[in-house]
């Protein structure tokens, strides 16, 4: 076990003196270094101090991952991550702490706030995403439902990595896209971005949450934002008056959904749980509304349940 823990050290040590000589400019060492600060913060205060270095190793490794999204070498730092995955967990570091670590390591690099635009909205794109994406919603749940909370988390956190992988080889193909998945891109947008926000939503629900409240986020930012958008792209006439881009109809399917199926697990609790998911996911200014719904529902639970 030794062993394994002074070759976490080693590549952590290599990965961010890569970090510190490769940055192009202040801005991504600052907040990549703010991420570390608040990651060893949040370690300590998780009560995970004594695995607070492997964890912040794992942060380092992932940022350096989504640091290359898009290109084929941020493969080589995801087959380091899962080699980093198996080593944390031998030590015992626990399934949420390794979660934890990927996705505050992977929103910690500028990479991933610079991507164009949304042009427009195809009816035909939009509901083969939506399609997909409540599949993938379905498919999560029924995980953190059927299997022990370690082989769920190991679960996502392996789909979330292939998919980087995945979009790491479909952006860097000189021959284009892959058919298939490039029809469930939107116009003008990175591929693969939209799919990163909703993993590293759902990576940071199953961190910070039990797996049944984990599964309460996972019917927001998967089933109901999908109903909310086939119900506001077929339905929405009537639009929300602080955003003209989301609809009344769209915003109550929302609410509803994530009522009804967050209600048999935590009861009266839904309703306020469901009013704050779809007040989020309406707002203008998001970060990515999977991954903000994600955020807030992790603190409201949390102070819920405390």
């Amino acid at each position: 076990m030794e062993y394994y823990i002074v070759a976490l050290y080693a590549v952590a040590l290599v990965l961010a003196l890569y970090k510190l000589f490769a940055a192009k400019d202040n801005r991504d060492l600052l907040l990549f270094m703010a991420f570390l600060v608040a990651s060893w913060l949040l370690f300590n205060y998780e009560g995970l101090s004594n695995a607070t270095s492997v964890l912040l190793s794992g942060v380092i490794i992932f940022n350096l991952a989504a640091s290359s999204f898009g290109r084929m070498r941020g493969n080589a730092f995801l087959i380091i991550a899962l080699l980093y995955a198996a080593a944390a967990l031998s030590y015992g570091a626990g399934a949420q702490a390794l979660l934890q670590s990927a996705v505050l390591g992977a929103v910690s690099s500028p990479r991933m706030y610079r991507h164009a635009g949304r042009k427009g909205v195809h009816r035909r794109t939009e509901n083969l995403r939506n399609m997909f994406q409540i599949a993938a919603g379905v498919f999560f749940i029924a995980v953190f439902l059927l299997l022990q909370a370690i082989y769920a988390s190991v679960t996502l956190f392996l789909a979330f990595v292939a998919g980087m992988a995945i979009s790491n080889v479909v952006i860097s193909s000189k021959g284009g896209r892959i058919r298939i998945l490039g029809a469930l891109e939107r116009e003008g947008a990175e591929f693969g971005h939209g799919a990163f926000w909703l993993g590293a939503g759902a990576l940071l629900a199953a961190g910070f949450l039990s797996p049944p409240m984990a599964i309460v986020a996972f019917s927001a930012i998967f089933i109901a934002d999908s109903f909310s958008t086939i119900a506001g792209v077929h339905l929405g006439s009537a639009k929300l008056p602080y955003n003209r881009k989301k609809s009344v109809i769209g915003t109550l399917a929302y609410f509803t959904t994530v009522l009804l199926m967050s209600f048999p697990i935590i009861l009266y609790a839904a309703l306020p749980v469901a009013a704050a998911a779809a007040l989020v996911e309406s707002l203008p200014v998001h970060l990515d509304d999977n991954f903000d719904v994600a955020a807030v529902l992790a603190i409201v639970m949390r102070i819920v349940y405390l």
